[in-house]
């Protein structure tokens, strides 16, 4: 049994490759089993063994996480670089030599990674509703 485990327990694509290089007589051998199929003993062991043959299905992420990798994009990142160096520039600096500041610069570049991150979140939210409901409507036989 330890020997099917290591031989089922590999990744399926290089299991099939190999068992496809294999004799009908050798694949079974390996697989420890007959053209007549497994015993009763023999399936209660291998379901124990590596559990039920069942599709898994991805979950979505939370909608909480969903938003906080909406806003892990290269754009947003060059965007908030440009709103750093616009905070110095146009208030710190004239701040600290005694001249007008101005945020207005800083508040449009916040507004647009803002609306950058939300729309991307939207979109990505409402796509992810849409592949649960389709899932959801699939029965796998």
């Amino acid at each position: 049994m330890k020997k099917l485990k290591k031989i089922i327990s590999q990744p399926v694509v290089i299991k099939a490759v190999q068992e496809s290089r294999n004799s009908l007589d050798g694949t079974l051998s390996n697989l420890h089993t007959s053209l007549s199929g497994l015993t009763e003993h023999d399936v209660k062991e291998r379901l124990a063994s590596f559990g039920s043959n069942d599709v898994v299905h991805d979950k979505a992420p939370s909608a909480w996480l969903q938003l906080l990798l909406a806003f892990k994009n290269p754009f947003i990142f060059v965007l908030l670089a440009l709103a750093c160096v616009s905070f110095f520039t146009d208030y710190l600096i004239p701040l600290h030599n005694g001249e007008e500041t101005s945020l207005s610069g800083i508040s449009i570049i916040v507004v647009m990674v803002l609306l950058s991150g939300l729309l991307s979140f939207w979109q990505e939210y409402r796509s992810n509703k849409a592949a649960q409901a389709l899932k959801s409507m699939i029965s796998t036989t």
